[in-house]
């Protein structure tokens, strides 16, 4: 956004952000500005002034749960995929729908961290990639996320975090006795 005053005279002024614009932070600092004539017949001054914003960001968080106990897993790995086409400012698609965005492995306490900057109005999916040891993928559950910064006042970051559960395999065992005798 930007804005033009007008009708101030010459001296020094402090511009601060009274607003944040929507998906980023408000800028607090109070910014600098001088207005003085280099001419003393000119009657108006121009002082360009450009103020930068942090954007809000979101991060997804995905863990594995034993269906039976509830004992949190660790070895899991997950996908997220873009939810609908992702377009630049040109509305050139960049990033089709169902496009992996990101893998991620669990870390030490069984979490995995997706890093990947989310941009605002826009949804992701997060499927199991691969199980923990000892279980079988979780095929059948897609977790879907849509971020939207009017939803999170004062443009806080948010983390959002999603449970898969996965069940044990059960291995079968075959036994032949053979006669070692014959």
């Amino acid at each position: 956004g930007s804005t033009k005053i007008t009708g101030l005279t010459h001296g020094t002024y402090a511009v601060t952000e009274l607003e944040d614009m929507e998906g980023y932070r408000k800028n607090s600092e109070p910014h600098i500005v001088t207005l003085k004539y280099g001419n003393p017949e000119l009657t108006e001054s121009y002082n360009g002034l450009t103020i930068y914003n942090e954007r809000q960001k979101a991060t997804i968080v995905a863990h594995t749960e034993d269906k039976e106990n509830g004992t949190k897993l660790m070895e899991g790995s997950y996908t997220m995929y873009a939810g609908r086409d992702i377009t630049n400012v040109d509305g050139e698609i960049i990033v089709t729908k169902g496009a992996a965005l990101q893998t991620v492995q669990t870390d030490s306490e069984g979490d995995a961290f997706f890093t990947i900057d989310i941009p605002q109005n826009r949804d992701v999916y997060v499927m199991q990639s691969e199980a923990p040891h000892g279980y079988t993928r979780n095929v059948t559950e897609k977790q879907s996320f849509s971020f939207n910064c009017l939803l999170y006042p004062d443009n806080k970051d948010v983390t959002v975090r999603h449970r898969f559960e996965n069940k044990r395999t059960t291995a079968k065992i075959q036994l032949c006795i053979v006669d070692a005798g014959t």
